[in-house]
């Protein structure tokens, strides 16, 4: 049996990130770039107006009080109009380019009508380069919009398709394969029969990683049944990660070990000092990362959170996958037998006191109701017998993070 950082470390440095793949632009949102996205034009592409207004020669607009007559109209979208003389302006919106000669913009808002025809007047002197966002200000043909290993979202994504980039390198998301296993289990809208119980696990777990934006497939409940187990859990290593609930126990009714070990998943830890969690098991086959997990729900869905998902955000290229505390103090005491690190429902607090974590009263690793009441997960460390009320404590979201 390992601590859970030991685990979490092997598993993480077990896989590495997929091979990368080029995806339209417009489709790379949620995905992590897997090179350096090069700008194909200027940002802005031509001298353009950030105002409503007038284009000028700033050196007409030295003093306050100046009238100049207004030869021509700047529109957005629409070539420039010839730039104005001497003495002269040209009304300009905003976007539009600003025509050649004139030096600044001058706000709407700063001028005013003048009583001779065809004339306006500014009330305040302009200073060259005012409102005017110049080409290649915000960056340059040729240079890097954005480096490998940024998170792609709506800003991003804005940017390349601005700075005419109209595909992105991007490290795919992973592909997962869900199995239960167990006699004991039927799916949802069957009948129970004495002594069987739903298949939670299935659901809950597809529901989680899909959540994250992950394609999942659940291939359904394996019996305790050698050549049955094999062929299912065959199937689900064509995804770049099989997730098997149940079975991964010492009994001898617990196949799963024996039955991945035939298809030459090799096992990197078979246990981890949690709570709930312990008979975690994790291997590889080739690039395929292979996860035993229990068949309790809670045990199932705490160690997808902490186990599963940073190994999932390091195969889609995230560098910081672990899972991200906060912190918080405890409302009342907690027991724990030394040995473990718990993880445990609470439900957060905050108010002008900081973040109050209280602990949800729980019936232990089969508690779905308990689970469900949460909205975060507190832990304690291994070797401690518990925390008294008012101790820091860290937490996480109930569900966490995404791939991101």
């Amino acid at each position: 049996m390992i601590h859970y950082e030991e685990a979490l470390r092997i598993a993480l440095d077990a896989v590495r990130p997929l091979d990368a793949e080029r995806r339209p632009t417009r489709a790379a949102a949620g995905l992590v770039l897997a090179a350096d996205a090069v700008a194909r034009c200027d940002l802005p592409p031509f001298d353009r107006a950030a105002m409503d207004g007038y284009a000028v020669r700033s050196s007409d607009l030295a003093a306050p009080g100046r009238e100049l007559v207004v030869v021509g109209e700047a529109l957005a979208g629409r070539p420039a109009p010839v730039g104005p003389a001497p003495g002269e302006c040209v009304r300009v919106f905003t976007g539009a380019v600003v025509p050649e000669g004139a030096d600044a913009v001058v706000m709407q808002e700063l001028t005013s009508r003048s009583p001779r025809e065809g004339c306006v007047r500014f009330e305040e002197p302009a200073c060259a380069g005012e409102d005017i966002a110049l080409r290649g200000e915000d960056v340059r043909a040729g240079e890097v919009l954005m480096r490998a290993g940024t998170v792609l979202g709506a800003a991003e994504v804005g940017l390349a398709t601005a700075a005419d980039v109209p595909e992105l390198a991007v490290v795919p998301r992973p592909t997962v394969s869900i199995v239960s296993t167990g006699n004991e289990l039927v799916p949802a809208g069957t009948p129970l029969r004495a002594g069987a119980i739903r298949d939670a696990n299935g659901p809950a777990l597809a529901a989680r990683l899909a959540s994250a934006g992950l394609a999942v497939e659940f291939l359904g409940v394996a019996r305790d049944e050698a050549g049955e187990l094999s062929d299912i859990l065959a199937r689900g290593l064509a995804a770049d990660c099989l997730i098997v609930s149940g079975g991964v126990s010492v009994g001898e009714h617990d196949l799963v070990p024996e039955a991945l070990a035939g298809l030459g998943v090799g096992l990197r830890f078979e246990s981890v000092a949690i709570k709930p969690g312990k008979p975690t098991k994790f291997g590889m086959k080739g690039q395929k990362a292979v996860f035993g997990v229990p068949g309790n729900p809670v045990s199932a869905l705490v160690v997808t959170e902490f186990l599963v998902l940073p190994i999932l955000r390091r195969m889609a290229g995230v560098k910081d996958a672990a899972p991200r505390p906060r912190r918080g103090v405890l409302s009342r005491d907690v027991r724990k037998k030394p040995g473990r690190m718990l993880f445990a429902p609470g439900r957060l607090v905050e108010d002008g006191r900081g973040c109050r974590v209280e602990p949800v009263e729980s019936h232990g690793s089969a508690d779905l109701v308990a689970y469900s009441r949460a909205d975060v997960v507190f832990t304690l460390p291994a070797d401690a017998d518990g925390a008294p009320a008012g101790a820091k404590v860290e937490f996480y979201p109930r569900e966490g993070r995404g791939l991101a």
